[in-house]
């Protein structure tokens, strides 16, 4: 029989660590370049949708707000924190859960801490908010915020096509399909820069003596 948590259990092995996770980007970097080189668009929109939901993944690991790679789940010690962020900055259609598991609720909580971030007095001496408050000072919050709003727009393009393609006029589907592809590569490497200045000393996790990498 088959066991209770067969559903829960992973069919592809996760990356192991830091130099297989390199290895894994190098390689779906180049299917990327690969599949729109030769008009694979669909493929290419795909590891756009990866790509773009690992780089907010790992700017809430670099805020804090997971205790290492593999959680599922946001980090007991600082998700209240977070809890009061999102219910301070989300918006009328947004609800105050904080799950991480879809690209919608990752974007929800990055925009939210990075909204409490432009408050005066923000940190009020608590040593975990004043260094997340200082990286991300950091970095330009305001393009940011844009390429959230951009990476929504871009996914609702994304979901009709995944959810709806046998029902999509060929001609509307194909005009655009590859700047969208090009366009979903863009927007991951945009929020890659502003990781890079986010993260730059590990001052957030060092603070929390949380593992930098």
């Amino acid at each position: 029989m088959s066991s209770v948590n067969d559903s829960t259990k992973r069919l592809i092995s996760p990356v192991a660590d830091n130099r297989d996770k390199q290895r894994t980007y190098k390689e779906q970097i180049g299917r990327y370049n690969q599949a729109m080189r030769y008009g694979f668009y669909l493929q290419a929109m795909m590891i756009d949708y990866a790509v773009i939901e690992d780089r907010l993944r790992s700017l809430l690991y670099h805020m804090g707000f997971l205790a290492n790679r593999t959680a599922v789940n946001v980090w007991k010690r600082t998700r209240p924190y977070l809890a009061e962020m999102v219910e301070k900055h989300k918006t009328d259609n947004e609800n105050s859960q904080l799950g991480i598991k879809n690209i919608s609720g990752k974007i929800k909580l990055v925009r939210c801490v990075l909204q409490w971030t432009q408050e005066e007095n923000a940190a009020h001496g608590d040593k975990f908010l004043t260094a997340l408050k200082y990286q991300c000072e950091g970095i330009d919050i305001d393009a940011v915020l844009s390429v959230l709003q951009r990476v929504t727009t871009w996914c609702r393009y994304r979901n009709e096509v995944v959810h709806g393609l046998m029902n999509k006029n060929l001609d509307s589907l194909d005009k655009e399909l590859e700047p969208r592809a090009e366009a979903g590569m863009l927007l991951a490497r945009e929020l890659d820069k502003e990781i890079k200045a986010l993260k730059r000393g590990n001052k957030i996790r060092r603070c929390l003596n949380l593992p930098p990498n």
